[in-house]
C-alpha cells in the first residue's frame, strides 16, 4: 500500500513522509516492510497488530518504556536488590518500599486489564510452537493442574491436542470470576475445570502434571524455589516423571548464541522483567540450579529452543 493511503486511513493525511520515517524505523526490526519506494506491505510480527489483545501488550509495554530512565537510580538506590518492591518500575513510580508492581495493578485495573489481555495475545503467537514443542499426548489420561492459567487460553489449545488429558486451571478470585462466563466449545466441557488458589500456598490439588507458563520469570530465585517447594507434596519418585512431573514454560536464553531478529523479543522481555519485577529470564542451568535447590532428587530436561515467548518446555521430576 502507497504511503499516501497508508497516511489517509490513519487520519494524518498530510504527514506521509514522517509517517513512511515511521514505517522505515520499524522495517528495520521487521515490522512491515517496503516492497518499493513509499509502498509497504505487512510482515508475520506487523499482522500481530491486528490483534487487540497484542496491541493492549504494546500499549502496557509503551507505558513500561516511561519508566526506563530509572533503571540506573534502582541500581544505585538499591544495589544488588531482587525485592520486587525496590524495581525500576517501583522507583519509577513513585511507590518503591511499599508496593510492588503486581500491587501496583491491583490498584489500576484498567492497566491490569490490559494487562491480563497483552498476556492472552502473546500466548496466541506462541501456541502453535507450544503445541508440537513438548508430547502433549503422551501424558495420556492424565491430569493437569495450569497453575496461574489466566482464562485457561492455554489449557484449552493444549486439549485441542490431547484429547485424554483433564485441566484444573488455577488463579486468583477475579480471574477466575471472569472465565466463569467462558462458553467452552462443547468437546472441551468436561474436561477443564476453574479454581481460586493463591500459588504461594501449599498446592490443594494431586495431579499428574502441574503446569507453570510465564510465572518463574516475574519472580526472583528464592521465590521460585517456595513456588516449585509448594507442589512437592503431591510429586513422587519415577523414572522419567512416572510418580509426576513440573512442567515450566518460560523463554529461555542461551546466552552463549547469536540472537537471529526472531529472537529479539526475548531478550526484550528479559529486559522487561528485571524492570518490572527486578527479575530475568533464566538459562536451562540456572533453572536446573532452582529445581535442585528445591529438592536435589529433581531431573530436569528441555524440549525446544528459540520460539516465540514462553514456548520452550522444561520438564522437572523426582528420581532417586
Amino acid at each position: 500500500m502507497h504511503i499516501n493511503e497508508i497516511a489517509a486511513r490513519a487520519d494524518c493525511p498530510y504527514d506521509s513522509a514522517k509517517l513512511a520515517s515511521c514505517l522505515r524505523i520499524l522495517a528495520q526490526h521487521y515490522i512491515f516492510k517496503e516492497v518499493k519506494e513509499n509502498y509497504f506491505a505487512h510482515t508475520r510480527f506487523s499482522m500481530t497488530l491486528r490483534d487487540e489483545n497484542r496491541v493492549d501488550f504494546i500499549r502496557t509495554s509503551t507505558q513500561l518504556a516511561k519508566i526506563g530512565p530509572y533503571f540506573y537510580e534502582a541500581m544505585k538506590r538499591y544495589p544488588g536488590s531482587s525485592n520486587p518492591r525496590q524495581s525500576t518500575f517501583a522507583v519509577g513510580t513513585g511507590i518503591d518500599g511499599r508496593e510492588s508492581a503486581f500491587e501496583w495493578m491491583l490498584r489500576n485495573p484498567e492497566y491490569h486489564r490490559r494487562f491480563s489481555n497483552g498476556m492472552e495475545g502473546t500466548s496466541r503467537l506462541a501456541m502453535a510452537n507450544l503445541q508440537t514443542v513438548y508430547p502433549w499426548r503422551d501424558l495420556g489420561p492424565s491430569v493437569l493442574v495450569d497453575i496461574g492459567g489466566g482464562k485457561g487460553h492455554i489449557s484449552m489449545e493444549i486439549a485441542k491436542i490431547a484429547p485424554q488429558l483433564r485441566f484444573i486451571v488455577q488463579d486468583t478470585p477475579a480471574i477466575v470470576a471472569s472465565a466463569t462466563g467462558i462458553q467452552l466449545p462443547e468437546d472441551l466441557r468436561g474436561r477443564i475445570q476453574f479454581q481460586i488458589h493463591d500459588f504461594w500456598t501449599v498446592q490443594p490439588r494431586r495431579a499428574d502434571v502441574y503446569l507453570f507458563r510465564l510465572i518463574f520469570h516475574s519472580w526472583a530465585d528464592e521465590k521460585v524455589v517456595r513456588l516449585i517447594r509448594n507442589v512437592l507434596p503431591h510429586l513422587r519418585t519415577g523414572e522419567n516423571g512416572m510418580g509426576g512431573r513440573i512442567l515450566v514454560a518460560e523463554s529461555i536464553i542461551e546466552a552463549e548464541k547469536a540472537r537471529p531478529p526472531s529472537l529479539m523479543e526475548q531478550a526484550t522481555i528479559n529486559m522487561m522483567m528485571m524492570t518490572i519485577h527486578n527479575s530475568s529470564e533464566r538459562t536451562f542451568g540456572q533453572y536446573k540450579a532452582l529445581f535442585e535447590r528445591a529438592d536435589s532428587r529433581f531431573r530436569v530436561r528441555q524440549y525446544g529452543s528459540g520460539g516465540p515467548l514462553a514456548s520452550e518446555i522444561l520438564e522437572a521430576w523426582l528420581e532417586e
